[in-house]
């Protein structure tokens, strides 16, 4: 049922991309436009912005004078790139009122980088030719291209500004010898005299907010002039999540070397309405999500937060792919917690909070509060948060699945209240461009939670779960990687147990279906369940791709080896004995939000003896619709 409803999703999609046919009767229209002879660059890339091309998905008016425009604009591309002796002939080749456009593109050989002149550099620490020429990607010898250049030319002016040099200029020249296909870049300085930071003005925030807005400028009068400072000062003071515009600018209009700061900041909205939803699929289940939240800045004092969200969700389960509508179990968890920003330092957040949580799960029913208090703080910038906190819950459990039998839920202690105390702690290092869509850098993830007996109940434990991620470029292809591991040692509460399988974990199975199971016969039929387990590993290897438009819409591909394992006890794990699945599946980003459909396919551990068997090939296909990319 899935297949089918992802399938009448994108036909959707392709419908809704059509343009409407403009031609006319016995006026001349463009039928086609074609590239050849092009090696280096492919089709998609040339045409997708020429007039013509748009013209000819919208059978529109012929017209020459866009046809040469379009050569000059395939001509660009290439020299862009470095194919200096690029020619390219268009021709028109009419059938009747239909008319074929066709380029045909004579490339050339690409330009070679000879070398990199650097001229007028100042006598200063972090600004030496060698330095700086390591700033610039592209190595003598390699392939010209003029975005390198262009990138380059702002790396080398922000490091020579970075180095106290305010007032710096920079005049920069791409000498082309066609002859020899060669390039030589020419970056000529004109320094200034080194700067310092002068007074520092903030307008539009006083009181606490602006003391607030003080505690996060990265630079004090006297130090040597950043423009990295700058930056860094206006990403800061945006985090404060209180402004809705900040001007950090410096005042560069003097002949001395002092320059002069002022911070402008316009306050934001200070309430907050959001509104949200998604929808899951796979074999076993569907689920429809919502989320609601209002926000107040500045509650019960300038750097308080008032925050209430509210999450209610339903899950259908499907047997042999019919939904079941008639048997919904609703998961809805409502909290509300209130921050506190700069609380005895700058930039510590105090936060207290409390959730009530209604989750109908697979195998149980779960209700009752959970309250919390914690400390947070950014280091670095944004790039390290770690945080501490205590939690406290007392949750009871009701409907217990009929495949539990009585040891089992007594084992996982359904057969009472759990009350638990818990200290937790955390050490977040986000080095990613983009947490939706990252293409290099890393990310890694350390939590620890530890149950302290005789407050309100008597679960003593230790759960470590790190998770590290890496992405890594490659021409138009990112590889990326995760290995994350959790263990529970101690007591198991069992709503701490782990669970794996998903869109954003093992696709080869369904949603947290990668599990110990419990299992009885009920009724003359064997029932089966998930219950969790205390131990688990979950890796992934993906590599992603560029593909290109397609009806108006940005697309890549992936293709993916998943790998993982989720025991009852921590001991149980082994690395030579994991689940594995591979897959592969495209990605479209539709207005703001990145939409992903994965298909993944169980390689292992299949049999009818393994735990968790998959007796046909059809069982072992997994089907997932996503928002972002999986990790």
């Amino acid at each position: 049922m899935h297949e089918r409803t992802a399938i009448l999703v994108l036909v959707g999609l392709a419908a809704c991309g059509h343009r409407p046919i403009a031609n006319r009767p016995h006026e001349d229209y463009v039928a086609s436009v074609v590239v050849h002879g092009n090696h280096a660059i492919d089709d998609h890339t040339l045409i997708a912005g020429l007039a013509t091309h748009r013209a000819a998905t919208m059978a529109a008016a012929f017209d020459p004078y866009e046809v040469e425009l379009d050569a000059e604009r395939l001509r660009g591309v290439y020299l862009r790139r470095g194919y200096f002796d690029v020619a390219v002939e268009p021709t028109a080749i009419r059938d009747g009122n239909a008319t074929r456009v066709v380029f045909t593109i004579r490339e050339g050989a690409r330009a070679r980088l000879a070398r990199v002149e650097l001229v007028g550099l100042p006598q200063a620490p972090g600004v030496s030719p060698a330095v700086l020429r390591a700033a610039i990607t592209t190595r003598d010898g390699e392939a010209f291209d003029y975005d390198s250049y262009d990138r380059a030319k702002a790396t080398l002016l922000k490091a020579v500004q970075d180095a106290g040099y305010a007032r710096a200029t920079l005049d920069s020249t791409a000498i082309a010898d066609r002859d020899r296909h060669q390039a030589v870049i020419r970056f000529v300085f004109a320094p200034g005299p080194r700067c310092t930071f002068g007074d520092i003005t903030l307008v539009g925030a006083d009181g606490e907010l602006g003391d607030a807005v003080r505690a996060r400028v990265a630079f004090r009068p006297g130090e040597h002039y950043s423009a990295a400072a700058l930056a860094a000062t206006q990403t800061a003071v945006y985090e404060l999540g209180r402004f809705s515009i900040v001007r950090v600018e410096p005042t560069l209009d003097r002949d001395d070397t002092v320059v002069p700061v002022r911070i402008t900041v316009s306050p934001a909205p200070r309430h907050e309405v959001r509104f949200g939803g998604g929808l899951g699929l796979d074999q076993l289940t569907w689920q429809v999500r919502g989320r609601a939240g209002y926000t107040q800045a500045g509650a019960l004092g300038p750097l308080t937060r008032l925050n209430l969200e509210f999450r209610p969700a339903v899950t259908v389960p499907q047997v042999e792919y019919v939904p079941h509508f008639d048997q919904p179990e609703p998961r809805i968890e409502g909290e509300a917690s209130l921050e506190r920003m700069d609380l005895f330092v700058p930039r510590l957040t105090g936060s207290l909070g409390v959730t009530v949580e209604y989750l109908q799960l697979e195998a149980y029913t779960v209700y009752g509060p959970r309250l919390r208090a914690g400390l947070s703080t950014r280091l670095h910038g944004h790039d390290v948060l770690l945080a501490a906190g205590a939690e406290l819950w007392v949750l009871g459990f009701t409907a217990p699945n009929a495949a539990l039998d009585p040891a089992t839920i007594s084992q996982l202690g359904l057969d009472h209240a759990e009350d638990v105390t818990a200290l937790d702690q955390s050490a977040v290092l986000d080095l990613r461009d983009n947490a939706l869509d990252p293409t290099h850098g890393m990310y890694g993830e350390l939590r620890l939670r530890e149950g302290i007996p005789g407050l309100v109940g008597p679960y003593q434990f230790l759960q470590v779960t790190p998770d590290l991620r890496g992405y890594y470029p490659l021409g138009r292809l990112v590889i990326s990687a995760r290995a994350k591991m959790g263990a529970i040692v101690g007591d198991v509460p069992v709503t701490e147990r782990y669970y794996a399988g998903g869109a954003a974990s093992n696709r080869g199975f369904a949603e947290r279906q990668l599990s110990p199971h419990a299992t009885a016969l009920v009724n003359g039929t064997t029932d089966s369940v998930v219950i969790g387990g205390a131990g688990l590993i979950d890796t992934s290897l993906e590599v992603r791709t560029l593909i290109g438009r397609w009806i108006g819409l940005p697309w890549s591909g992936a293709v993916f080896v998943d790998g993982g394992d989720v025991t009852n006890t921590a001991s149980e794990l082994s690395l030579g004995d994991l689940y594995w699945a591979v897959g592969s599946g495209v990605r479209a980003v539709i207005g703001p939000i990145p939409v992903r459909v994965d298909l993944g396919y169980r390689i292992n551990r299949t049999g009818p003896t393994d735990p968790l068997p998959a007796p046909t090939a059809w069982d072992r296909l997994e089907l997932h619709l996503g928002i972002g990319e999986a990790f």
